[in-house]
């Protein structure tokens, strides 16, 4: 069991100290930046934000890293389970059900340029030649370690995902992101949504 010396509570409580912040506010410019026009990133096109602590105010004084994703739009994986597979009548008329209909629209896309480990390697490969012995590999994300000026970071390449949903007598998506872990777990996150999904998604892609 943890315990928490009385005498750190105070420090605990503070919020983070505007050093911290400007470093925490360089640390995100510098390796979005990074990430964002490396050439040999280019055609992942690769959006990076903030999640967790320093996105939502919420850090304290002593846990002061960085937590950004690293995603790829060019390719999305998806998800139809929460579509009807009831049949759809059209004037008396039996058509496929919603989620055939998603699924064999959804079949008729090209497949993508690239896999999701070959997006990962190249992400590592591309923050190891500009921070070099201080990106270490991790379970889920990459970790760029800090130091005088930049706060530790936690990088976390992902894949785009769509949830699909009926909303009225048509289908659409939530937005959200995937990954893998080093033990081929799949994670499936809605960072930018305010909702919990009520499923567990498929272990491997």
């Amino acid at each position: 069991m943890a315990f928490i010396v009385q005498r750190d509570l105070p420090k605990l409580s503070l919020a983070p100290s505007e050093s911290e912040r400007e470093k925490a506010a360089y640390t995100h410019a510098a390796i979005r930046e990074h990430l964002e026009s490396d050439p040999a990133l280019e055609k992942y096109r690769i959006d990076t934000y903030l999640h967790g602590s320093y996105k939502n105010s919420t850090n304290v004084r002593g846990d002061s890293d960085v937590d950004m994703g690293s995603l790829t739009n060019e390719v999305f994986n998806y998800d139809t389970n929460w579509l009807p597979t009831a049949p759809r009548h059209d004037y008396g008329i039996a058509r496929s059900s919603l989620k055939d209909s998603v699924d064999a629209s959804l079949s008729q896309l090209p497949p993508g340029d690239f896999g999701y480990w070959q997006y990962r390697a190249d992400v590592l490969t591309s923050l190891r030649r500009e921070y070099g012995e201080s990106v270490f590999d991790g379970n889920k994300a990459i970790t760029v370690r800090g130091n005088t000026y930049r706060l530790d970071a936690d990088v976390l390449p992902c894949n785009a995902f769509r949830q699909y949903y009926q909303q009225g007598s048509d289908a659409t998506y939530h937005e959200g992101i995937t990954f893998l872990t080093k033990q081929y777990e799949r994670v499936v996150n809605f960072p930018h949504q305010h909702f919990t999904p009520s499923y567990s998604p498929p272990s491997a892609f």
